[in-house]
């Protein structure tokens, strides 16, 4: 049966039947005028490697956000297509797409979704990201080499308390980024690095997908958007580009301790707990002065 490229659907039509893989998905709740919603929100891509982003509302997610699955492929139809409006779009795209009581969902089977790539990224340089936050053009995707991992902290939002982390990035020319995730981004990240990094020998090279850039007092900030998602050594040809680049140069991520004061004063108890991945590996994950996620690892030796 024919569908149709993403870069030839428009506003004219309801019944477009696209061919196309669900790269990211995730819930959005809030309140809008003093409306509460209710969404889901996909970014699609077709095998041109074209995105769009695709919202399942409030009427309509019982119905359908149980049959979708993050990195399956499907055919859809009968959906609406709209003008692209909002200010922090996740994919650059003249159109969204938004699901309806008509549409028609048939999941592509693995063996006939390979043309479909995995993943849709939209990079921006560090060089480049202040002006983005000074002139918003959607959520950004960066990626760089992880040097270090601040420890959660706790912080009062407007939404009540809540936690935040900072992650400190490296682009190949040495210059660092600050990026801030709140709520639960904050707590999974560590957990999630870990389980990535340990056993293997290879800088830590993280793709941040759907970052968003504002300017706070004055200055650029980059935080975690509620669809922000990050990838970690994938094998894209981005991410193996920037691991051959950084060949020869080191590739030590330094996890912070929990107490901000005693790292500043405790210069050579943090050389104390330099670590190796070999000896990470043979270290009791329940010793409570070890913890291999906990406030005593210093420093994460890769090679």
């Amino acid at each position: 049966m024919e569908y149709s490229v993403l870069s030839r659907i428009d506003s004219t039509r309801h019944n477009w039947r696209i061919k196309v893989r669900v790269y990211r998905m995730w819930h959005l709740s809030g309140t809008s005028k003093g409306i509460s919603f209710y969404a889901v929100e996909l970014i699609l891509v077709d095998e041109e490697g074209t995105g769009i982003t695709a919202s399942i509302g409030e009427n309509e997610v019982a119905k359908f956000s149980l049959s979708i699955v993050e990195g399956h492929a499907y055919f859809f139809r009968n959906f609406r297509v709209s003008k692209e409006r909002r200010k922090y779009y996740a994919v650059p795209s003249t159109y969204t797409i938004f699901f309806t009581p008509w549409t028609i969902i048939e999941e592509v089977p693995a063996e006939r979704a390979c043309a479909l790539p995995l993943y849709v990224f939209n990079f921006v340089d560090f060089d480049d990201l202040d002006d983005r936050a000074r002139h918003p053009q959607g959520l950004v995707d960066i990626i760089g080499k992880l040097i270090v991992v601040h420890p959660l902290m706790q912080s009062s939002t407007l939404n009540g308390p809540s936690v935040r982390r900072n992650v400190e990035l490296q682009d190949l020319s040495g210059q660092s980024l600050v990026i801030t995730l709140w709520a639960e981004h904050a707590t999974s990240f560590e957990d999630e690095f870990l389980l990535e990094a340990i056993g293997k020998y290879e800088p830590v090279v993280v793709v941040f997908a759907g970052l968003n850039t504002k300017l706070f007092l004055g200055n650029a900030s980059y935080r975690s958007s509620v669809g922000i998602k990050w990838y970690i050594n994938i094998d894209i040809p981005e991410v193996n580009a920037f691991h051959a680049s950084l060949r020869g140069k080191g590739s030590e991520v330094l996890l912070l301790p929990s107490d901000g004061d005693a790292a500043t004063e405790n210069i050579d108890e943090a050389n104390a707990n330099r670590r190796s991945i070999s000896e990470l590996l043979s270290l009791n994950p329940h010793d409570n002065n070890v913890g291999l996620i906990g406030p005593t690892l210093h420093k994460f030796d890769m090679m």
